[in-house]
C-alpha cells in the first residue's frame, strides 16, 4: 500500500469524520456519501471534491490529486500570481494544491511598459 495511503487512513482512525458530516458534505457538492467516501483513498479526484474532503478534515496533502489542473488553468493561476492580482479564496485554494502537487511559480520580470 503506498505510503500516503497509509497515513490517511492512520488520520482516518485518529480523526474519523462522522456519516453526517460526510452525508452533509455530500449532499453540498451534489453525490452520494458513499460517492464521496469511495475518494477518499483515489489519486485523483474533480477538484469540488478535493476541496470537500479537505473541508471534512482529510490533510490537503493526503486529499487526492485534482484532476482539473489542466495546463491553460495553471498558466492562468502562475500570471494571476505573478502580477500580484489579488486572488479570490478558490484560487487559493488551487493555488495551494497545485504547489503540493509539485508546481513551481516562480517570479518574472513586469514590463517596464516602454
Amino acid at each position: 500500500m503506498p505510503e500516503r495511503k497509509i497515513e490517511l487512513r492512520q488520520h482516518m482512525i485518529a480523526h474519523p469524520i462522522s456519516a453526517e458530516a460526510l452525508k452533509k458534505g455530500a449532499k453540498e457538492i451534489g453525490l452520494a456519501p458513499q460517492t464521496l467516501k469511495s475518494y477518499f483513498y483515489s489519486e485523483s479526484a474533480p477538484l469540488r471534491v478535493c476541496n470537500k474532503l479537505i473541508e471534512l478534515g482529510i490533510p490537503a496533502h493526503l486529499a487526492p490529486i485534482p484532476t482539473q489542473t489542466k495546463p491553460a488553468l495553471i498558466e492562468q493561476i502562475r500570471q494571476l500570481i505573478t502580477r500580484n492580482e489579488k486572488l479570490d479564496s478558490e484560487n487559493k485554494d488551487l493555488r495551494s494544491r497545485l504547489i503540493e502537487c509539485g508546481c513551481e511559480f516562480r517570479e518574472t520580470p513586469k514590463s517596464t511598459g516602454v
